[in-house]
């Protein structure tokens, strides 16, 4: 009876409402004393009115976009690219790999004495894989989210609740379209104060900065803050707070350089590619006149062809199109003076210089964050520097992959901030952020690392080590516990089981360390 009334309310009401009041005073929020703020937030809405205004640049390169309608068209346009696709495919699947344990997320208990209650741990745990692989079911829905952040720059999910019963928690997430979405920020206080739903014409140049005012248009649904699981690639206009560039915004100017120019070598290739002929027609002494008739008599018979016509039965002459490709046969004085065909034009080099486009093809490539050394192409086949390891190719690590991998490392800490307020707002459904005294200090979530880098790095220290004790160990003047605890990392406890185990492999094999 509750959805049949729910659905009745929706379609026979004037107003339409999302705002649940059950999300009221849901969801942490960092308390900060008035002091903190200093004398005040500067809105950048009154410095932009001082601002001179700029000329028009160049529309076909760097297009000002006036709505967020048209700058996620902009940047869906692009990311059509075959380049860019699969550099956005890439950094989907690196930081969305899954571990052993074919899992993608990991929750970390940041707080001791929380984490020594075992029956909350426990507890958290349990609500942890419910919420995020049986109710919003990240584990297959995880990669599409990832590939529309990395598109639009932003994403929007509604955390939908049973109304009637909201102690079951968060149900499931609804994706929102970003196009349709916004959010009213406060520049007093430094946050957000609510996000709201455009149903018709989604953004236009309408600016709507409060709550009442998004209240009194009709057009636009209201969503408490707490509502909403929201999540932005971190690049705002300088001018104004509520405009989020995305991740594909410095790569908008490369890629339609790109773009115009391949287009443009192509036109010019295939216009100047055929080669065309010079006939040097022998005209002797004639007069002028007569000279450019000859020529013209000559022009006729070499670029004419004699048909016969089954249909009148009479011989026709044609331009023949294909006489190009015929040989002609010229007549030659005893002087040596005679016609001549020579050709002209052509690009014999064809698509063999290509520096230009390479050129800008490394700054989309430098725009996008993506790792040059993966792009592979005939003239810049080189691996590009390394930051860590030797000569050999085992263990290094080229610097553009480091970065590569810490720019995927950002992306998913900003997905688990997100995911980590919809957890505790569902924690607080439940009644557990009350209960253990939970906060957004408590708990963490983690993604695994988009790259085995960190892994490489961290044995390429262990085998440092293990070699400077190793150049050590048979030392008489250095104690062997104190090289254990130095370049092996080993506790007292961790010595203590070693030695034991020297014992036990005694007793086992009949050899200890002595008869090695």
């Amino acid at each position: 009876m509750g959805f049949l009334t729910g659905l009745k309310d929706f379609f026979f009401s004037n107003d339409v409402n999302e705002e649940l009041k059950q999300f009221k005073n849901i969801g942490q929020e960092t308390k900060r004393k008035d002091s903190e703020f200093g004398e005040g937030f500067e809105n950048p809405l009154m410095a932009a009115a001082g601002l001179i205004s700029q000329q028009f640049y160049d529309k076909y390169l760097y297009q000002k976009l006036d709505t967020k309608i048209k700058k996620i068209e902009e940047y869906r346009r692009i990311a059509g690219n075959s380049e860019i696709s699969d550099v956005i495919e890439d950094a989907v699947i690196e930081s969305t790999m899954p571990n052993d344990q074919d899992e993608i997320f990991k929750l970390i208990f940041r707080d001791e004495k929380l984490e020594k209650n075992k029956n909350a741990v426990k507890n958290i745990e349990n609500e942890f894989n419910e919420l995020i692989y049986n109710r919003l079911r990240l584990n297959t829905k995880i990669q599409n989210y990832m590939e529309d952040y990395f598109i639009d720059g932003e994403l929007y999910f509604e955390n939908v609740i049973d109304t009637n019963n909201a102690k079951k928690g968060i149900l499931y997430w609804k994706k929102l379209p970003t196009e349709t979405m916004d959010f009213i920020y406060n520049y007093e206080k430094g946050m957000t104060d609510a996000y709201i739903q455009y149903l018709k014409g989604g953004l236009t140049n309408t600016l709507i900065r409060s709550i009442e005012d998004a209240r009194n248009c009709k057009d636009i649904i209201v969503f408490d803050k707490s509502q909403i699981a929201y999540v932005n690639y971190g690049k705002f206009s300088p001018v104004d707070r509520t405009k989020v560039f995305g991740y594909l915004e410095k790569a908008r100017k490369p890629f339609n350089q790109l773009n115009m120019l391949e287009t443009s070598v192509i036109i010019y290739r295939l216009v100047r590619a055929p080669e065309r002929f010079v006939f040097n027609i022998d005209v002797g002494n004639m007069p002028r006149d007569k000279a450019m008739q000859f020529v013209e008599k000559m022009k006729q018979k070499l670029s004419t062809k004699e048909s016969f016509d089954p249909e009148t039965g009479l011989l026709k002459k044609a331009v023949n199109v294909m006489s190009i490709s015929e040989n002609f046969f010229l007549p030659t004085s005893s002087s040596g003076r005679a016609s001549s065909v020579s050709t002209v034009g052509g690009n014999p080099s064809g698509f063999a210089e290509l520096d230009d486009i390479y050129y800008f093809q490394k700054k989309l490539y430098k725009a996008l964050k993506y790792p040059i050394t993966r792009v592979q192409n005939a003239k810049d086949g080189h691996s590009g520097d390394s930051l860590f390891g030797g000569s050999s190719n085992f263990g290094e690590i080229p610097r553009d992959e480091v970065k590569w991998s810490v720019f995927l490392e950002n992306q998913q800490d900003k997905f688990c901030r997100m995911l980590l307020k919809t957890f505790l707002i569902h924690l607080e459904f439940k009644g557990f952020l009350k209960q253990y005294g939970l906060d957004e200090y408590s708990l963490a979530i983690s993604m695994n690392c988009p790259n085995s880098y960190r892994d490489q790095i961290e044995q390429k220290g262990r085998e440092t080590k293990f070699n400077n004790y190793n150049m050590l160990v048979s030392n008489a003047e250095f104690s062997k516990t104190y090289l254990m605890k130095r370049f092996l990392d080993m506790d007292d406890d961790e010595i203590k089981l070693n030695a034991e185990g020297h014992k036990l492999d005694k007793e086992l094999f009949g050899a200890g360390e002595e008869d090695v």
